[in-house]
């Protein structure tokens, strides 16, 4: 039995707009997704950098956060000033949230054929503008570090470290992520005395061939 020209039409119209259907869920919703996420973790990133602008703008020093003194051992002792680099890890975490609450939504236009995940198409289209929104909250922390810098000197780094989740809502989907940054804010060199001697080698069989 053949069906009547109109019913294949319609069929035919029927079948195009579920594969067009499928077509966005696997090509064109995960573009947008990943276009909207690479955004907003952009503008986060900025604002942490800007974040750390504010932090450096207040001129703190090596010698204003850690106390260095020399034992009658020849021991050197790093004292840290806790009060301080707890209040700076704070602020930089406040200027962090403050600047991320700045604007909350940002518009992305791409031509049409970026969506397809093709590079051939990507400039092909007409301009489409979506609009995307996000909602972030931080925090921060803080440790140190020594590294050793020769037979008498250690280097001694403060970093600031900042964790942010983020909750991105695209036209299409609703995505949750996470930002981490890791900010060095200042460093000194600790001079020690010289040794007498001084041995250096990765291989440990080279030590017990000097001590025969």
């Amino acid at each position: 039995m053949k069906y009547p020209k109109k019913i294949s039409v319609l069929l035919l119209i029927v079948i195009f707009i579920f594969l067009s259907i499928g077509y966005c869920f696997i090509r064109i919703k995960p573009s947008i997704v990943e276009l909207c996420t690479k955004e907003t973790e952009s503008i986060i990133r900025i604002e942490i950098n800007a974040a750390n602008e504010t932090i450096l703008s207040k001129g703190l020093v090596y010698n204003e956060l850690f106390t260095i003194k020399e034992t009658e051992d020849n021991v050197y002792i790093v004292s840290a000033n806790s009060g301080l680099i707890n209040q700076i890890s704070m602020l930089w975490g406040t200027e962090i949230q403050n600047n991320i609450d700045k604007n909350d939504t940002f518009d992305i236009t791409e031509p049409m054929g970026v969506f397809t995940g093709s590079p051939f198409f990507a400039d092909f289209g007409r301009d489409i503008t979506m609009q995307c929104h996000y909602a972030a909250s931080s925090r921060t922390e803080y440790h140190s570090e020594f590294i050793s810098k020769g037979i008498n000197q250690t280097l001694h780094r403060l970093y600031l470290v900042a964790y942010v989740e983020v909750k991105m809502i695209s036209p299409v989907k609703t995505e949750t992520f996470f930002i981490d940054d890791t900010f060095l804010f200042c460093e000194s060199i600790i001079n020690g005395k010289v040794p007498e001697t001084y041995i250096s080698s990765g291989n440990y069989l080279e030590y017990l061939d000097l001590l025969q």
